[in-house]
């Protein structure tokens, strides 16, 4: 595990004391073994724990469901919990919630199949007012989630650094958990 003092020291040096998602997301996949998605826009890890395995995304932009379905490396009907990390410029997320039910792994040639029951839970940071100290903190809440058997956001609630957190569930409407102090 990455100390601290070693995230802030790299992004101090990545980023030329200037937080940017991208130097953020670079330094959290780094320190955290995340793979990339076909495209390399967004990375993904999964994590064992003992009640099951949970997918964990960090990304500069929203969730599409259907990506999750294309491109996590697993199922994400068959995990414990799948969780989104954005680190957004404007704290923005612009997701979307459609998929076909022939688009899910395994259902290609039987259209009629029932789609996998799956939930995204999505938490949305506002780059532009995070400091390294910040993203710091973030990645350790990372990289506890094997222990925890969740994330959890580090700062308070009503505060502009705490994350909006939404719920997505395929072809349904998104629902805000926690709102951002912002919006």
């Amino acid at each position: 595990m990455v100390s601290f003092d070693e995230v802030i020291s790299v992004l101090r040096s990545n980023a030329g004391f200037t937080l940017n998602q991208d130097n953020v997301i670079a330094t959290i996949r780094d320190n955290n073994g995340f793979t990339p998605n076909e495209y390399d826009d967004s990375y993904y890890r999964v994590y064992k724990t003992p009640k099951g395995l949970i997918q964990v995304r960090i990304s500069n932009h929203g969730t599409h469901l259907w990506t999750w379905v294309k491109n996590a490396p697993i199922n994400p009907s068959k995990c414990l919990a799948n969780i989104c990390i954005v680190l957004s410029a404007n704290g923005k997320h612009n997701s979307t919630t459609g998929v076909k039910a022939n688009k899910f792994r395994g259902n290609e040639n039987n259209p009629d199949e029932k789609p996998y029951s799956f939930e995204v839970i999505q938490y949305v940071y506002n780059c532009t007012i995070l400091t390294p100290r910040n993203a710091g903190i973030i990645n350790q809440m990372i990289q506890q989630i094997p222990q925890k058997g969740k994330y959890y956001d580090p700062f308070e609630t009503n505060t502009d650094k705490h994350a909006g957190v939404y719920k997505l569930t395929p072809n349904k409407p998104i629902e805000t958990i926690v709102s951002q102090s912002f919006e």
